[in-house]
């Protein structure tokens, strides 16, 4: 499986799973892909942010099944549109408030992120765990705890929680 980040040409960016860069090729070639904001079928790949792995990884296989894709994938219809579209809008600008929010707390470390993420795991949890207390007593709603997958984040929270 592999994740992407679109667009559409109202800048709306939105995320779509496939099960490889082909599946994603062959769904725009025949048309499938949708903005789930605005329902433009014009969508292309948005710029993302490349996964860094941890040293000594191993990626697993993908199955060697292929995946079988439908031949034409549902289209809501123009007049069903309205009232769920108009839901679906109300909580994407939610989500995005909030992560609007979420921002403002969080700490830009740039080209150093993988290193950062790292660090967590080498034993940093403690340090991390007194910044979000310290946000909570500050009255920080929200905050950011970024890290790459294995790096902590589980752990820290709990111990924050508790």
């Amino acid at each position: 499986m592999i994740v992407f980040d679109l667009t559409c040409t109202a800048s709306h960016v939105f995320e779509a799973w496939f099960a490889n860069s082909s599946a994603y090729e062959d769904q725009k070639a025949r048309g499938l892909l949708m903005c789930p904001i605005c329902q433009d079928t014009d969508v292309t790949k948005a710029v993302m942010a490349p996964a860094v792995p941890k040293k000594g990884n191993s990626v697993s296989a993908m199955p060697s099944a292929p995946v079988k894709l439908p031949e034409a994938a549902p289209v809501m219809a123009a007049d069903s549109d309205s009232a769920r579209a108009a839901v679906m809008r109300e909580m994407i600008g939610k989500i995005a408030e909030m992560q609007a929010e979420s921002i403002k707390s969080s700490k830009w470390v740039g080209k150093d992120f993988a290193k950062q993420a790292r660090a967590m795991d080498a034993g940093d949890q403690p340090q991390a765990i007194d910044l979000l207390v310290k946000g909570v007593r500050d009255g920080k709603k929200f905050q950011n705890l970024m890290g790459v997958t294995g790096s902590g984040k589980t752990f820290t929270m709990a111990h924050t929680v508790a």
